[in-house]
């Protein structure tokens, strides 16, 4: 009894790791590295974006403002000077169309009275990508027994099957570091969309 018992638990853990080695190897192969710079591209993503290093890759549960949950999958590399973030989250085909300026800024504004920020700029643009909607603010922040004046963006880029939406920020005395701006700079379609 007790032998079977460790037979099926030793069949579990060995299922399990290989659901979480599977798991690996698809996080994994979203990510492709290059000279130094890793780029990230799920295949469910309209967009590939590229970071400075190699960022940590785990999925997230996104409820839409209509109350339907989705899976996303996130991208984040931290440094001293900023942090670079983007999620991606696979949409019904055209759903951007429906996005308009005024739509978009209004989350905008939403997600900026949310996040504190103060002082916020709303940019709403065609691009050769697609629309893209954006924010820019400040918020102070605690850094040890001071205060600090942090900028913080976010960059919504609407696909035709997905949304890529990047966030950076750092210390508004020396904002934007170079990293953020290649980061912001480095959206391109993806060429692995399935």
């Amino acid at each position: 009894m007790k032998t079977d018992v460790l037979v099926r638990n030793t069949n579990l853990l060995s299922h399990s790791l290989v659901i979480v080695r599977v798991i690996l190897v698809l996080l994994s192969a979203q990510l492709t590295t290059v000279g130094g710079e890793t780029v990230f591209a799920p295949s469910t993503s309209d967009f590939a974006v590229t970071f400075s290093a190699q960022p940590t890759v785990d999925e997230f549960d996104f409820v839409t403002t209509d109350g339907v949950a989705l899976k996303g999958t996130r991208a984040e590399l931290r440094a001293t000077d900023s942090f670079q973030r983007v999620e991606v989250v696979p949409m019904p085909r055209g759903f951007g169309e429906k996005e308009t300026r005024e739509s978009g800024i209004s989350k905008l504004r939403d997600y900026a009275k949310h996040n504190g920020l103060t002082a916020p700029e709303f940019k709403w643009e065609s691009t050769t990508l697609g629309r893209k909607a954006s924010v820019r603010g400040t918020k102070i922040l605690e850094d040890g027994a001071k205060q600090r004046a942090v900028t913080f963006e976010a960059v919504f880029y609407y696909g035709d099957t997905s949304l890529a939406c990047l966030y950076v920020g750092g210390p508004s005395e020396s904002y934007p570091p170079t990293r953020v701006i290649k980061f912001l700079n480095s959206v391109t379609k993806n060429s692995k969309k399935k």
